[in-house]
């Protein structure tokens, strides 16, 4: 059960690495969003993410989750994924059972893993 770093009530209901409680969260204090967005930056970086969803307003709309970041130009530097393996992926995750799956950003899919054919954004 972990402790609110704001109040000192445990809970259950407190995810530790954010330690902070429901109620406490919804007071809005300026420094909790501060402490939120440290958190959030910190569960990005192992992802090889920057701490914070960029939003450059020249760059390329990733609609791959809800952040809907905008990515810098020259600042797409994953290898492109083939347009067969998210065909492959697609058909499992159906085939899996699941219903509201889809290939998104079809505009970066390429024939062939690897950074030869991919587009500079």
């Amino acid at each position: 059960m972990a402790r609110c770093r704001v109040c000192g009530a445990r809970s259950p209901l407190t995810a530790s690495r954010l330690a902070v409680c429901a109620p406490c969260l919804r007071t809005g204090q300026p420094d909790l969003w501060l402490h939120l967005a440290r958190v959030h930056g910190q569960t990005r970086r192992p992802f090889g993410l920057p701490s914070a969803p960029p939003r450059d307003p020249g760059g390329l709309l990733c609609d791959l989750c809800a952040n809907q970041c905008r990515i810098p130009p020259g600042e797409h530097d994953r290898p492109m994924t083939s347009r067969e393996h998210a065909e492959e992926a697609l058909a499992a995750a159906k085939a899996a059972g699941l219903t509201r799956v889809r290939i998104g950003n079809v505009h970066l899919l390429g024939e062939a893993y690897g950074h030869a054919s991919q587009p500079t954004v």
